[in-house]
């Protein structure tokens, strides 16, 4: 009887541990449509308001998984520059999501060009960097597509043939 409920936790752990893969994977299509959204909010407030970059950032209230870098990099402007703060507070994409160190570079090297020049290039700044990250997202919405399973299945699959092996 042990040894059934045990094979049965090791089928549902190693599922779930695919799970949890296929998980992260989602969540980084979501946070890159989120930073999107993000650049779409600056620009239009840099075109439409007199804020400053600070103060956009300050009112910016961004849902999940965005949420805890642009409260991160809040805190951090009490202590930092702008730039220095954005670069910090989205430092750790690579350890969170598994982005490449080219998207995180991207995303961290946004804030070097705002709040730096007239409005008209501070949009056209804006423009770029959604044309820059936007093959990234697309990417990565075709591999969340074509591999969201695959995790969970390596994971079913490999707890499978452990328990064959213990029985």
């Amino acid at each position: 009887m042990l040894k059934i409920i045990g094979i049965i936790f090791l089928v549902f752990s190693g599922t779930l541990i695919g799970y949890t893969k296929s998980l992260k994977h989602s969540n980084y299509v979501s946070f890159l449509r989120q930073y999107m959204k993000l650049i779409l909010y600056f620009k239009t407030e840099i075109k439409y308001s007199q804020k400053t970059i600070i103060q956009i950032v300050k009112e910016y209230h961004p849902q999940t998984p965005l949420k805890s870098y642009i409260n991160q990099c809040i805190k951090l402007l009490n202590h930092y520059p702008f730039e220095q703060a954005w670069k910090v507070a989205f430092s750790n994409l690579q350890h969170d999501f598994g982005a490449s160190s080219e998207e995180e570079n991207i995303i961290k090297n946004f804030s070097s060009g705002l709040g730096a020049s007239d409005v008209e290039n501070q949009i056209n700044y804006c423009n770029y960097n959604l044309e820059v990250i936007k093959p990234y997202l697309e990417r990565e919405i075709k591999n969340k597509n074509k591999k969201e399973k695959l995790p969970v299945i390596l994971g079913l699959s490999s707890s499978l043939m452990l328990s064959i092996m213990l029985i």
